[in-house]
């Protein structure tokens, strides 16, 4: 299973996978659920900073609310 697989089945039962199928080395999810309940994608983006990881490209694609797209690095293992 490539990354990019790996990490969108673990936060698809907490985000919004608007696009599930036809992956390639990016995949977008949206955080509407979270913002509804006072949580920013701004929010989380930051909160990933603080915790040492690289914040995601977020509020794009346009079309997308609160969307964050996550490309996972192919040089660090699935654990």
């Amino acid at each position: 299973m490539q990354a990019v697989d790996y990490l969108k089945k673990k936060i698809s039962a907490n985000y919004h996978i608007p696009f599930s199928e036809g992956t390639l080395h990016e995949f977008v999810a949206s955080g509407l659920s979270q913002k509804k309940r006072g949580v920013k994608m701004l929010d989380i983006a930051k909160s990933l900073l603080d915790y040492g990881f690289h914040a995601p490209t977020i509020y794009f694609p346009l079309n997308i609310p609160e969307a964050m797209m996550i490309e996972p690095t192919e040089s660090e293992t699935m654990e």
